[in-house]
């Protein structure tokens, strides 16, 4: 029901119609209130508190300053996350904020940093080959359900990345049967469980799990998550168990896998037990780095395309800059923002200009605290509101429209006519240093991209997911032109053409990739044989 109410009013934002009846008065004690400087605060149910952040200051304010942004890290509680996972710490994504999450998050940094993220791109270069090949199988098709099939190349391209970094496993078909579509399947099943609406919201009315099931109107919904539960630790332990296996047959010794084993035998033998890991943790770790990573850059790239059918004057200038930086002898094999600042433009603006989290993984507090005169009791459900925050118009210019100039104007994308303030905070030390990196933030705080969260949660893979777009973004341009796959005009509107769902992405549409040149043919066929071998090592 929460979600089902944010859900909506982000959308009335979108329309331009308010939700709710927002007025002046203490939140705590009105269904939906709203401060003048845009925080939204919602009190549903009993004991139900919510606060909604619609500006870059109140997140930088609560989730990135040094004051702040250890209080705001703790997650509330999920009655369907914990249902599904049987204790909802074993995700990181939904972890209480403590010593255990600290230690897992570490060590997913750890892997997603220095020599490893650098081993990882030759793996994002192989795999946005192989992709560009499968395009290339049946580009210019006419059949408008043939110029669909691009989004089972993607999801592909993007799990595989996941799957071979993480457990260094190959996947190298698109079937219903293999193991990234199966991995697709199940995490569409348990989004479909945390969707508005699909479940009971025991979070508000905790009363309703006495209720039996045939009685509500989410009849069905256990026997759901039930099968949920049952299909993901049965595949996160498979996985696991054929990663192991390949270790212990002294193969893919750089695989996630293999660190944790490494790690694990290494406390076991200086006798730090408190530093092990059980075997349930090692499945869900790296369960929580295929979900995290898959998803979400597969909308997001899926968003890039859109965008590129839509805005064939966008795509010629980006090709230009591609051509420009690669030449036209060889595929993309690296990248660089700083010598393709056009295409980082591109990747910057389609996370802006449709978030693939619209709404933010809520946050929680862990002590009561105020905060613009608002009182926020202990344990409050806080929620960044990305699209408000992607489509402020005292921020952006015309922010519905796809521009990735703005951020060649301004490297943050907004108003360089002194429109939009810089708040007076100059100093690097108000920010929480674990939490913001100094190359993407101003000394004010502000975040280029808020797509990836804020604060100590912010997503630890971050810079894969960027390269891995990047990539991707690169090859494709550099490959063919994307054109739209019918006469009609391609949807792009927030409310129609994307799916309802909080981790959002276009539904699936009709579009063309067509080679732009015919010499590109045998050496996109080349550099995928190069590539097919390189992945080998996976099998």
């Amino acid at each position: 029901m929460l979600c089902d109410f944010i859900s909506r009013w982000i959308k009335a934002q979108w329309r331009g119609k308010p939700y709710g009846k927002c007025n002046a008065m203490s939140w705590s004690r009105s269904p939906a209130t709203s401060t003048p400087d845009g925080i939204l605060g919602l009190r549903l149910g009993p004991s139900a508190r919510t606060v909604v952040l619609n500006k870059w200051t109140h997140v930088r304010d609560l989730f990135d300053s040094r004051e702040k942004g250890a209080i705001y890290a703790d997650r509330p509680t999920n009655p369907i996350a914990d249902y599904v996972l049987s204790n909802q710490d074993l995700h990181l994504a939904f972890a209480q904020y403590g010593p255990k999450w600290r230690k897992a998050r570490k060590t997913v940094v750890e892997f997603l940093s220095g020599k490893h993220l650098e081993k990882i791109l030759d793996v994002q270069n192989a795999e946005s080959t192989q992709m560009i090949w499968e395009l290339l199988q049946f580009c210019g098709s006419d059949k408008e359900a043939e110029s669909k099939k691009y989004h089972t190349y993607v999801k592909r391209a993007f799990g595989a990345v996941i799957l071979e970094t993480v457990y260094g496993l190959r996947c190298k078909d698109s079937d219903d049967d293999s193991r990234v579509m199966r991995f697709f399947a199940i995490v569409d099943d348990f989004a479909g469980l945390l969707a508005p609406g699909a479940t009971p919201p025991f979070d508000i009315f905790p009363w309703l799990r006495f209720v039996p099931d045939f009685l509500t109107p989410w009849k069905g919904w256990q026997k759901r998550a039930n099968s949920v539960r049952k299909r993901q630790s049965m595949f996160y332990r498979e996985l696991f168990f054929e990663a192991e296996t390949m270790h212990k047959a002294g193969k893919l010794e750089e695989s996630f896998v293999a660190s944790l084993i490494n790690d694990n035998m290494a406390a076991i033998r200086s006798g730090r037990e408190k530093d092990l890991y059980t075997q349930l943790e090692l499945d869900y770790i790296c369960g929580f780095l295929l979900d995290a990573g898959a998803d979400t850059t597969v909308m997001a790239f899926e968003t890039f395309i859109l965008a590129m059918a839509t805005h064939p004057e966008i795509q010629k200038q980006a090709q230009e800059e591609v051509d420009a930086v690669f030449g036209s002898d060889r595929m993309p094999h690296a990248i660089d923002g700083r010598k393709s600042p056009f295409l980082k433009a591109c990747f910057l603006e389609t996370l802006r200009w449709r978030p693939p989290f619209p709404i933010a993984v809520p946050h929680a507090n862990t002590v009561d605290d105020v905060y613009q005169g608002c009182s926020i009791p202990k344990g409050t459900t806080v929620i960044s509101n990305i699209w408000a925050i992607c489509q402020d118009t005292d921020e952006f210019d015309d922010p519905d429209s796809y521009q990735p100039s703005r951020y060649l104007a301004d490297a943050f994308g907004i108003k360089t006519d002194g429109a939009a303030k810089e708040p007076s905070e100059k100093d690097p030390s108000y920010l929480d240093t674990p939490s913001v990196e100094a190359d993407e933030t101003r000394a004010s705080g502000r975040r280029q991209t808020y797509a990836f969260g804020a604060g100590r949660r912010i997503c630890a893979g971050s810079k894969m997911a960027e390269n891995s777009m990047m990539m991707s973004m690169s090859k494709l341009l550099w490959s063919f032109n994307v054109l739209p796959g019918t006469d009609k005009k391609l949807d792009t509107d927030y409310g129609t053409a994307y799916k309802n769902a909080l981790l959002t992405g276009p539904e699936p549409f009709p579009v063309k990739f067509v080679l732009r040149d015919e010499k590109k043919r045998d050496i996109i066929t080349k550099e995928w044989e190069e590539a097919n071998q390189s992945l080998s090592e996976f099998e």
